[in-house]
């Protein structure tokens, strides 16, 4: 299977040169507009699949629902909903939660075969909080917990609690233009890691880097690169790794619709992933 990942080349180039016009290269009326536009073309979601800097203002709640389909996985491959809450407790510090519902989760096991499950995955809770900008840089950073609510023999979660500490980095490059730096680190309870040692779970490292640019009031052109990887020593071909353009619209106050492709970039990850979102804030 990884040798078809050469056919993705041209599609990873497509990707860039995609984005790349339609974020950067845009006419300065373009330009203006995005910049005169009012707090209503505001994303409440930047990207698919790395965390934006931003918190939820006090009182305020954001509700995420995701869809998506992962294809010519190495491990496994599916189609899943994922529902999230935000809720700022202060125009700081958020509290958010999450859980994805799989369906038809195809898992490869070289003595079982291919087997398909559905069902509910592991749910997250999290905290964020969020720094007084400096000079056009945010800073955020909290803690996610998940609760082994999947069912591991079916692959649908990891039989694990993982603490995982983060910190999100933002920058204003002007023009309408942010760039956003992420890093995680998955700490699993060692208390709940299976006894076998083949399938316990394991501490994961994750980092992603993102821009997002609008043309026109109500369009926004995103690429993100998010790599997963349980040791920073082993090569970049080990790591579960995508590019993702995405192309989302806010034409809607407090309301917005996004659709992604994650590209593989490595042998251990899924060829390709559809992804779709619809984000509002009440």
């Amino acid at each position: 299977m990884y040798e078809n990942r050469l056919f993705a080349l041209p599609q990873v180039l497509c990707a860039i040169l995609f984005t790349v016009s339609a974020a950067v290269i845009q006419s300065p009326a373009m330009a203006d507009d995005a910049d005169d536009a009012d707090e209503s073309t505001i994303l409440i979601e930047e990207f698919f699949l790395i965390e934006s800097v931003y918190p939820q203002e006090r009182g305020e709640t954001q509700l995420t629902l995701g869809i998506g389909e992962s294809q010519d996985s190495p491990e496994e491959e599916g189609q899943w909903a994922q529902i999230g809450v935000e809720y700022g407790l202060t125009d700081r510090l958020q509290v958010e939660g999450g859980i994805v519902f799989w369906r038809d989760l195809e898992v490869f096991d070289d003595e079982a075969g291919a087997q398909r499950h559905s069902g509910i995955g592991d749910l997250e809770l999290g905290l964020k909080y969020s720094l007084a900008p400096t000079d056009g840089i945010d800073v955020a950073f909290g803690i996610e917990l998940t609760l082994p609510t999947g069912d591991s023999d079916k692959e649908l979660g990891e039989d694990a609690w993982v603490y995982e500490p983060f910190v999100i980095l933002g920058a204003d490059l002007g023009a309408a233009s942010h760039l956003t730096l992420s890093f995680a680190y998955g700490i699993v309870d060692p208390r709940s890691t299976a006894e076998d040692e083949e399938e316990a779970s394991e501490n994961e490292f994750e980092i992603g880097v993102g821009i997002v640019r609008a043309f026109g009031p109500a369009w926004r052109a995103s690429l993100e690169l998010s790599a997963e990887s349980e040791d920073l020593g082993e090569s970049w071909s080990e790591s579960e790794s995508f590019l993702t353009p995405g192309l989302i619209y806010k034409g809607v106050d407090d309301m917005e619709f996004g659709l992604g492709l994650a590209i593989g970039l490595t042998r251990e990850s899924a060829d390709q992933m559809v992804l779709g979102s619809f984000n509002i804030e009440f």
